[in-house]
């Protein structure tokens, strides 16, 4: 299913950069939102040549995703942890705002195995 995905770097906004997310249409295959987030960690880390190729062909100038990093996608969005994934639970109205798709976000917190 192709899905809009924002990729917010904490380590670019650390750094004082001006373009500290990226936003663009990405394939993730069906399943729980949890499953999905594990599926935009490994497309957003660069471990190959390939990886490296296919994320300058999306024009993907952030670091690897790593902790702390922000996603949000179908109405889901998560912060990556030291071990796993963090569902945030973010008013619509900030949603909204700043996605404008008109995403909603369940409190539950969904940890990888």
């Amino acid at each position: 299913m192709r899905v809009e995905l924002t990729i917010i770097s904490m380590l670019a906004v650390a750094d004082g950069l001006n373009d500290c997310f990226w936003r663009g249409d990405v394939e993730l295959e069906d399943g729980d939102p949890s499953f999905q987030a594990e599926q935009v960690f490994r497309l957003f880390n660069r471990v190959s040549d390939a990886d490296v190729k296919r994320l300058a062909k999306i024009v993907y100038e952030l670091p690897s995703l790593s902790v702390g990093d922000l996603i949000v996608f179908s109405g889901h969005a998560f912060r990556i942890e030291t071990s796993g994934f963090k569902q945030l639970d973010l008013q619509e109205q900030l949603l909204s705002q700043f996605f404008p798709e008109g995403a909603s976000a369940s409190p539950e917190v969904n940890d990888k195995d």
